[in-house]
Formats: C-alpha cells, sequence, structure tokens
C-alpha cells in the first residue's frame, strides 16, 4: 500500500507534467500565464471539497469597492451568492472568500509588485458579514443596497 507521501509524490508530479507541457506548447507569455492558471484550478478542484468554488475574478465588498483582478478566488459555494458568472469569472462578495492566489509562470521584480498590489486590493476591503442580533435591542445594517 502506498504511504500518503507516496501519493503527495504522484500528485505533485502530475501538476508538474502538466506545467511543463503547458511551458513548452506555449511561447506567449499571456497564453503560458493563462494556461498555468487553468492547470491550478484544475488541481485544486480535483482536491478541494466540493463545496469551494476556484474561479479568476474579482471580490467586492458591501461598500461598493472592489479588488484588482485576482488570479484565483477560492469561495464558499454553499453559503455565498455570485453577483457575476462566466466560464470562470466571478464577481464574489468578500465575506464569502477563504482564499486568494496569484499564479506566475515567471516571477520578476515588476510581477511581484503587481502581485503585493493585487493583495492589497483584497486586504482593502471590509468584511462585513451578517449575523443576526438577538435580545431587546435590534440593529439594522445596509448592505449590498439592502436593509438587514
Amino acid at each position: 500500500m502506498a504511504s500518503v507521501v507516496d501519493i503527495f509524490d504522484q500528485v505533485a508530479e502530475k501538476m508538474r507534467s502538466d506545467l511543463a507541457q503547458s511551458r513548452s506548447a506555449l511561447q506567449h507569455p499571456s497564453l503560458k500565464g493563462s494556461s498555468f492558471e487553468e492547470v491550478f484550478r484544475a488541481f485544486l478542484r480535483e482536491y478541494l471539497p466540493k463545496t469551494l468554488d476556484v474561479s479568476s475574478g474579482v471580490a467586492v465588498d458591501s461598500e461598493g469597492r472592489s479588488t484588482r483582478q485576482l488570479d484565483m478566488i477560492v469561495s464558499d459555494t454553499a453559503k455565498t451568492p455570485i453577483f457575476y458568472r462566466s466560464a470562470d469569472t466571478r464577481v464574489v462578495p468578500i465575506e464569502g472568500v477563504y482564499s486568494v492566489i496569484e499564479v506566475k509562470a515567471n516571477l520578476n521584480r515588476q510581477e511581484l509588485e503587481r502581485t503585493f498590489e493585487n493583495m492589497k486590493s483584497v486586504r482593502a476591503l471590509r468584511n462585513t458579514a451578517y449575523v443576526p442580533q438577538t435580545g431587546a435591542v435590534i440593529y439594522t445594517r445596509t448592505m449590498y443596497g439592502q436593509e438587514w
């Protein structure tokens, strides 16, 4: 019987093989980057719980702010409304985002700075998840154009 380490090694080797195939088949940097993102999204979809969505796109908050374009957004499919969906692109409320990931075929100073800016745009959003209040005092909050 294979050990857990052996299984992880086989999974990692398959991903390395898929990335190497993309790297050798595609020369255009943008196409190569898109292909790497597709490989990584497929990998995550295979091994993450099915209640999670893996997409690209932007996250938004209840005050109307949005992130820059993100390579990967891991969000909760069961509890999060999707404001826009097209193929693998989504607009997702920040309250349902578990993780964002940037995928780079080549990492240089310029790409690293761009990645930091993308991550800062995520950190700038306000996560104002609605929590039902109990007790004598009732609080209301307006989020996403609706009073809660």
